[in-house]
This record gives C-alpha cells, sequence and structure tokens, in this order.
C-alpha cells in the first residue's frame, strides 16, 4: 500500500517519452514538491549527458542557480557508479554525467500545505526551478 498520495504535471509529450515535469507527494511526515525528470528511458538520459558535455556553462548555470539551490535539496536519484560509455573519469562534470536522474525536491513540513499561501508557495518553488527546466527541455528539443 502506498501511504501517500501524489500526483506528476508532464510535459504534453510526457505520454509518449519521458519528458520533464513536476511533481507533488503529501504524506504524513512531509510534503515534496519536485521538479525535473525522473528515471528517464536510456535515450533521454543520453540526450542530457550529450547537452551537460556539449556546453558545460549552461548545465552550471541551471544547475547552480541561487534561486533553484536556495529552496531545493540537491538534485536526487541514482547514478552510475563508473562514467557512462565514451565519457572519461576525469571529465570535470562526470558526477552530473553518472546521473540516472535529473529532479531535485523540496521537502516540506506536514502542516505547510494547510497554510492559506501553500498554492503560492509552491508556484513560487516551481518558478525557481526555470533553469533546470529550461535544460532539460533544451537537451530534448521539446518546448517550455
Amino acid at each position: 500500500y502506498k501511504t501517500f498520495m501524489a500526483a506528476q504535471f508532464r510535459h504534453a509529450q510526457g505520454k509518449d517519452i519521458h519528458a520533464p515535469g513536476f511533481y507533488i507527494q503529501i504524506n504524513i511526515n512531509e510534503t515534496l514538491l519536485g521538479t525535473g525528470i525522473w528515471q528517464p528511458t536510456t535515450d533521454v538520459v543520453g540526450k542530457i549527458r550529450a547537452a551537460i558535455d556539449a556546453n558545460p556553462k549552461a548545465w552550471l548555470k541551471a544547475r547552480d542557480d541561487k534561486k533553484f539551490v536556495s529552496l531545493y535539496d540537491p538534485l536526487a536519484g541514482e547514478s552510475l557508479k563508473r562514467p557512462p560509455a565514451g565519457y572519461d573519469k576525469e571529465h570535470p562534470l562526470v558526477e552530473d554525467l553518472n546521473r540516472k536522474d535529473f529532479a531535485a525536491f523540496r521537502t516540506l513540513k506536514p502542516k505547510d500545505i494547510l497554510k492559506k499561501d501553500f498554492v503560492a508557495e509552491a508556484e513560487k518553488t516551481y518558478a525557481a526551478s526555470k533553469p533546470l527546466m529550461q535544460f532539460l527541455h533544451d537537451a530534448l528539443e521539446l518546448p517550455f
């Protein structure tokens, strides 16, 4: 049994491919607001890795954006133990290239969802992820 309720707000093309989106999960212990892409297919991850490698400055700008990092926990998810095929273990962004997921979550207290301004706070949180979402959409050649 799941002990939480959740909803995903996917890109319009999310039905046909793994695409970036927004997420909310509510349970008795916490509320999570999520952004990015979780458990994408190998070809989708490959496109994101190629974009990071081709444009590392844009990736770092998105990943390290002040508003984004001030609200979200560090990027979450699984990573490879070794660099993916075609990437050197000495690559300056090897930790990011090793990622299988490109998602981040903001953890809120259970009572936060009951506040009058919760919707505005969620909006602010999702808006802060715009640089990451823009990078992911560009990498996957999706409109944002």
